[in-house]
């Protein structure tokens, strides 16, 4: 059967999809605003080449697709915003190499809401993409608050207020959470909102922005600014980092508000991915680290040390993984030792023999459950998951579940027939860097193992594919392994565990 490629990545404040031919990223951020109060600004790019374009009135050709945004709370509906977006019209379609942007601003008050978001190629007549994630507003006025941060393409001062405009300039949305190679700056917008009335005028305190390992939560001291500010009804929060010597790997960016005894007030972070594969980290970075007296004195056995480094592969940064697999295979034992000692004194500076102790307790509990003939656990994804969040709050285990023919895999059933592979729905209430209401899909498509892969997730940087339920899907006794069912034969169960667990 011929494939259609559907994927999305969903990540905090992020919508890509590639659904048929249309490409589109939907970025978003809260706000409040003293006058009108709470509101979401959305900002959204569509790649030309991706839709059909047609002459218009005036004999050029344009392109066009509507979007559809709606919040809901509970069951009901709270608002909803439907706009046709139109292309740039063009003379000669040959020239399509750009993207073109919408900007949206709605009103919603304090609450948690499901956003959904759709978007639909005008003329074709593909279905639109649908795609839902949980948005909370929470802008209360008896506390200081940290807007959502925006993330910046470029910028310009202006006299004359426009859709793009905050604070007295025209922000051009950087519409992405990836920072490739080539782009060596990373901008940001936020508001702070209430330290006037909080602190009291003309009050003291402290701004801090900082970039962060997403994989440790520890600040990096070369991406750190500080600043000292007057309270107001809203602070503005304009700055940028110089992201050249950033290494590949994932982060968030962080905007904390201090109070004069320097605690943390208030906070926001946005996350985002790097790719700089000229920087990584080096031998000499461990080079001077001393291990006497600490807990890797004790690990004197290479193979066993070489091990405990691989099995650190799930919790791993980008560089790490790099430097362990290309750096570590030639290592002597004492750079080994550097090496495992900097990586769990960079995670628990104070105690990092207890940090090592306890993960690898967890790594035993992952290689019973989870290891395969070919794999050990934590090679596996669910061991992967399990190592990286933790165990989940609940498990949705479906090991059979009857197609829409109402048969179960393994039922004789006539060549084209559709069957679900064993599959499992992991949910976790709040992941470690705040991210809440996540989940996992693992499915299992060799029956005969224990190997299941992880096919969809909405949380950041994993695998995300709203197609993830007909994947669930196979024809039972064909050739073809990776046919799937039809678009909308989907099972009763998959899509009810997913949004509703229990």
């Amino acid at each position: 059967m011929k494939r259609i490629i559907f994927s999305i990545a969903l990540l905090t404040g992020f919508f890509y999809a590639n659904a048929g031919n249309v490409q589109a990223f939907l970025s978003y951020c809260t706000f409040s605003s003293p006058q009108d109060g709470p509101y979401i600004e959305t900002y959204l790019s569509v790649y030309a080449k991706s839709i059909a374009f047609v002459k218009n009135a005036d004999g050029k050709f344009q392109g066009s697709v509507v979007v559809t945004m709606i919040f809901k709370s509970g069951n009901e509906i709270k608002d909803v915003k439907k706009t046709e977006l139109k292309s740039p019209a063009v003379a000669d379609t040959n020239n399509l190499d750009f993207s073109f942007l919408d900007q949206q601003r709605i009103l919603l008050p304090n609450g948690n809401y499901e956003f959904e978001f759709q978007i639909r190629d005008v003329n074709r007549n593909n279905p639109p993409l649908k795609e839902t994630t949980s948005l909370t507003i929470n802008y209360p006025t008896d506390r200081i608050n940290v807007s959502g941060i925006q993330l910046v393409d470029s910028y310009k001062k202006v006299t004359e207020a426009g859709i793009l405009t905050k604070s007295g300039y025209d922000f051009v949305p950087y519409i992405s959470n990836f920072y490739p190679k080539t782009v060596n700056k990373i901008t940001f917008y936020s508001e702070v909102y209430g330290t006037e009335k909080i602190m009291g005028k003309e009050s003291k305190y402290l701004s801090s922005c900082y970039i962060q390992a997403s994989e440790t939560g520890q600040a990096l001291t070369d991406f750190i600014k500080n600043k000292k500010e007057t309270a107001k009804s809203v602070n503005i929060i304009f700055n940028e980092f110089d992201i050249s010597k950033l290494p590949s790997g994932n982060y968030n960016l962080v905007v904390e508000v201090r109070d004069q005894q320097n605690q943390v007030i208030s906070f926001n972070s946005v996350f985002f991915q790097r790719s700089n594969p000229d920087v990584q980290l080096e031998m000499k970075d461990i080079a001077s680290l001393d291990i006497r007296g600490s807990f890797v004195e004790k690990l004197t056995k290479k193979d066993s040390l070489a091990e405990y480094i691989r099995s650190l592969a799930p919790i791993s940064s980008e560089s790490e993984l790099y430097f362990a697999e290309r750096q570590l295979a030639v290592a002597d034992l004492h750079t080994m030792q550097q090496y495992f000692l900097n990586f769990w004194a960079r995670r628990n500076a104070n105690n990092p023999g207890k940090a090592w102790r306890d993960y690898d307790e967890q790594v035993k509990i992952v290689d019973q459950a989870y290891r395969t003939p070919i794999k050990k656990g934590y090679e596996s994804d669910r061991g992967r998951i399990y190592l990286k969040y933790g165990a989940p709050n609940t498990i949705a285990d479906q090991p059979f579940e009857a197609s829409n023919s109402g048969m179960a895999i393994g039922d004789d059933q006539r060549d084209g027939d559709y069957g679900l592979v064993p599959y499992q729905i992991w949910h976790y209430y709040q992941l470690k860097d705040n991210q809440r209401d996540k989940k996992f899909v693992f499915a299992n498509p060799n029956i005969a193992t224990n190997d299941y892969l992880l096919i969809h997730s909405n949380a950041n940087g994993e695998i995300n594919n709203p197609n993830w339920q007909a994947n669930l899907y196979r024809t039972i006794r064909t050739d073809d392994k990776d046919d799937i069912a039809p678009k909308g034969r989907y099972g009763n169960k998959s899509g009810d565990l997913y949004n509703n667990p229990r």
